[in-house]
């Protein structure tokens, strides 16, 4: 059986589903049928996304926020548009990394930043 739900309507039916509505308006703008699959494969899986690792803290902040240095060694290049604001970052501060992102728990700020060491 195949239910068809006009576009201008799906928002109404999956509103109240929060990831799953955002799915699905989406696939109503994009109308492919790879976006859908992908997106009920993730949400299926149970997997996130993008893999975070908490617990980790900042050990040193260099060179005017540049550079973020955590308690476990790693070194961290931080994007020029995102400098401002990890030059006022505190050594302490609890440090959460997702993939290309630190996510200062503390300050509730994000910056992108790649891993050098």
């Amino acid at each position: 059986m195949v239910v068809y739900i006009w576009p201008e309507r799906a928002h109404l039916l999956f509103g109240g589903l929060g990831f799953l509505s955002t799915v699905i308006r989406l696939f109503v703008k994009t109308r492919t049928i790879a976006l859908m699959t992908f997106a009920v494969l993730l949400m299926l899986s149970g997997r996130p996304v993008s893999a975070c690792e908490d617990g980790h803290w900042i050990d040193q902040v260099l060179n005017d926020g540049a550079v973020i240095i955590l308690e476990d060694g790693s070194v961290w290049l931080v994007a020029p548009a995102d400098r401002a604001d990890t030059a006022l970052w505190l050594p302490i501060s609890e440090i959460v990394v997702c993939d290309t992102m630190l996510i200062n728990t503390d300050d509730n700020e994000k910056a992108h930043a790649r891993r050098i060491r």
